[in-house]
């Protein structure tokens, strides 16, 4: 949403040139980080990297290859002088995506201690629900500590008076 939000400003200030870049940039990085991700896939079916994230991976690619478009777009904003409120909204979005990962990461690891696939389909359904709540309570405790469960913003009475 934020990468959305900040190629909206680019294109309101007419300053489409580098957004197009940006994504034709990313596009490709997302098409690498899928493949590295994915354990570096052959076509002799033999992986050349030894993690396989699977479709986990291919979420993960797409999360940071917009992180990093995130992080140009606001870096080239600024190099502008055309502030936004972008300083406080970014660090926030950065320490989500780090709460995130690292949920992510750990509730894959303890579901991936539990074979699901030789169980059937209600206990494959308990997993999930019990995994969910875990990931939840995860998610909740990590944006605590890292004090991202709200968002303030101070907005200034910016109003100029006409004589």
């Amino acid at each position: 949403l934020f990468r959305d939000f900040l190629i909206r400003i680019y294109y309101a200030l007419e300053k489409t040139k580098l957004p197009f870049l940006i994504s034709c940039i990313g596009i490709g990085l997302n098409a690498l980080f899928d493949w590295i991700l994915v354990g570096a896939p052959t076509t002799n079916e033999i992986n050349l990297l030894p993690n396989n994230y699977g479709v986990v991976g291919i979420v993960l690619a797409s999360g940071l290859v917009n992180l990093i478009i995130c992080v140009i777009l606001s870096l080239k904003l600024k190099l502008n002088e055309i502030h936004i409120i972008n300083n406080s909204l970014l660090k926030k979005i950065l320490l989500i995506s780090i709460a995130s990962f690292i949920t992510c990461s750990s509730c894959t690891g303890i579901v991936n201690l539990i074979n699901i696939k030789d169980q059937n389909f209600l206990i494959q359904l308990q997993i999930v629900g019990i995994g969910f709540i875990i990931f939840s309570i995860i998610y909740f405790f990590i944006t605590k500590l890292f004090k991202v469960n709200k968002l303030k913003i101070n907005l200034r009475n910016r109003s100029k008076k006409i004589n």
